[in-house]
């Protein structure tokens, strides 16, 4: 009996993780899940159109843990699942054309998602006057967002500009901006990948800058009010 009574609980709990409002941990595995993919699989059409999908699947996620208003919600998730599909079809198309505009529409899914998470954060401490380990996973969960977002931006400047962005790798892909913009959020600076002209500095500096200062503010403002866990 106590064995049952303890995997109904464990059920609960799951079933809450899954589908409960502001339970951004599930957020944060699905972006983790996409950088380890873009990191770990070689990239081509195909690993392009899944990511694709990956980050208009970490939007939608995102929209629905955020508990928005369902007037709101079903067009803005329409919106996101068409980007989605677009972003994967220009990434199939190939072409530098075709992997630049994939790499834009992949970015702005990226944008939207931390968007998403942060009214979602930001309403529920204000409903609940309180922070909660789940919400931290949010703010967390868009700090991961922010590297993604830089790595497409400078990935997709580098396809449809002078392909210089990174000195010395005119034909890098998504990990190496992956590897190169993480490196650059929290100010690592290995110096095997560095920018190329002044544009990719630029872009650098305002990465380590947002970096840093997200840390020193909002993360470490939420850290310090967390509330205790309820028994």
């Amino acid at each position: 009996m106590p064995v049952e009574r303890g995997g109904g609980a464990v059920a609960r709990a799951l079933l809450e993780w899954l589908y409960g409002p502001h339970r951004y941990g599930r957020v944060l595995v699905v972006v983790a899940v996409s950088i380890v993919f873009a990191l770990a699989v070689p990239e081509g059409r195909s690993s392009r159109a899944v990511l694709a999908l990956l980050q208009g699947l970490t939007l939608v996620l995102a929209m629905l843990t955020s508990d928005l208003p369902t007037a709101m919600l079903r067009p803005l998730m329409a919106l996101a699942s068409a980007a989605a599909l677009a972003s994967a079809v220009a990434a199939l198309l190939g072409g530098d054309t075709g992997i630049g505009i994939a790499r834009i529409l992949s970015g702005l899914l990226v944008v939207a998602a931390p968007a998403a998470i942060g009214q979602g954060v930001f309403r529920r401490i204000r409903h609940e006057r309180r922070v909660t380990i789940h919400l931290l996973l949010g703010v967390l969960a868009i700090y991961l967002l922010i590297g993604v977002m830089f790595a497409f931006a400078d990935g997709a400047v580098d396809r449809l500009g002078a392909r210089d962005f990174l000195r010395g790798q005119p034909d890098a892909s998504l990990a190496d901006f992956l590897y190169f913009s993480f490196a650059t959020l929290t100010t690592t600076g290995y110096g095997d990948l560095v920018p190329g002209n002044n544009l990719a500095r630029s872009f650098a500096t305002v990465e380590a800058l947002t970096g840093q200062i997200y840390l020193v503010t909002v993360v470490a403002v939420l850290v310090g009010n967390l509330a205790p866990r309820r028994e």
